[in-house]
């Protein structure tokens, strides 16, 4: 299967709201967030 790009939106500044928005979950979220963006990344190929 093809690797699908996963895209983020970055501010002027260069920061990226998403990855900041992780960084303050606790590992246990921050873990479930990532498989959830994967599994739309894999679905997005098919």
């Amino acid at each position: 299967m093809p690797e699908t790009e996963v895209v983020l939106f970055s501010e002027d500044d260069g920061s990226v709201p998403l990855l900041a928005w992780l960084d303050h979950l606790p590992a246990k979220a921050q873990d479930k967030c990532i498989v959830k963006i994967e599994r739309l990344a894999r679905w997005a190929t098919n």
